[in-house]
């Protein structure tokens, strides 16, 4: 807002008073919580309802807007994220959140992973039609876990995480009409694409740098669409709301090889 942005804050998850999000979501100048009351384990939490949401603030027309969606993505009830019609991978409707019922709970949850892509796909495709210097950026605030191992951890936001809790996705899409303005913006982007960084850092400053937001707050080395990009330090967000450094987390031996694999250090 300071920098002249209408912003709009979307959420399709239940409002929490104590939730960090929400509170920041309410200073947006548009605010919706686009579910209010219901039973999240019951009720359908679909996000392509978010997508209504967006035209309407498209409409208006304005200069400059930033619109920060707050998706329901892959929570359990995994089977509740996504209409039947999108049930690829049966059966996928378990009976408990027990071990017995990985199978199943895992091809829910695939099953979220798919309808995710589309929704993200039909997001870019709403945003892209609309001709103008824009961009898109989807990253997950954590991972999930489903009996992965001998540990028997379930869900997420464990006192000690684990690496399928710590590898999440970041995806950035930016509109030709933004490269044709910035094509150096796409070519640092590229070069950087297979640098170690990290998502939660590195949003607010890619953030405000592709919005070319001049500002001491912006780090550019943290930046994936600039050439100084740096590697940094890894930080696991606990929860006690503590940044606590990877190698002081709790990971086990097995959790630093799997990141290992991946280049992640």
């Amino acid at each position: 807002k300071e920098a002249g942005f209408v912003t709009s804050f979307i959420s399709n998850q239940t409002p929490n008073p104590y939730f960090l999000v929400d509170k920041m979501g309410r200073e947006a100048d548009y605010t919706y919580f686009i579910k209010d009351t219901e039973d999240k384990y019951g009720v359908l939490y679909d996000d392509m309802a978010l997508l209504g949401w967006v035209k309407n603030e498209l409409q208006r027309g304005d200069e400059k807007l930033l619109i920060v969606l707050h998706s329901y993505g892959s929570h359990y009830c995994y089977n509740k994220r996504y209409p039947r019609q999108f049930a690829h991978f049966t059966p996928d409707e378990p009976t408990t959140l027990d071990e017995e019922c990985r199978a199943s709970l895992i091809n829910a949850y695939d099953n979220t992973i798919r309808y995710t892509d589309m929704f993200i796909d039909r997001l870019i495709n709403l945003i892209d039609d609309e001709n103008v210097v824009s961009a898109v950026m989807y990253v997950s605030d954590h991972g999930e876990e489903i009996f992965d191992d001998e540990r028997k951890l379930i869900l997420h936001s464990s006192a000690i995480p684990s690496y399928c809790q710590l590898h999440v996705p970041m995806l950035l899409w930016i509109s030709p009409e933004y490269i044709e303005i910035y094509p150096n913006k796409l070519i640092d982007g590229l070069c950087n694409l297979d640098c170690n960084i990290s998502s939660s850092l590195s949003v607010f400053h890619t953030t405000l740098d592709l919005a070319g937001v001049n500002t001491p707050y912006l780090k550019a080395e943290y930046s994936v669409l600039n050439p100084s990009l740096i590697d940094c330090k890894r930080l696991y967000l606990d929860d006690k709301y503590v940044a606590v450094p990877l190698k002081d987390a709790g990971l086990n031996t097995k959790d630093f090889e799997r990141l290992r694999g991946f280049n992640l250090n």
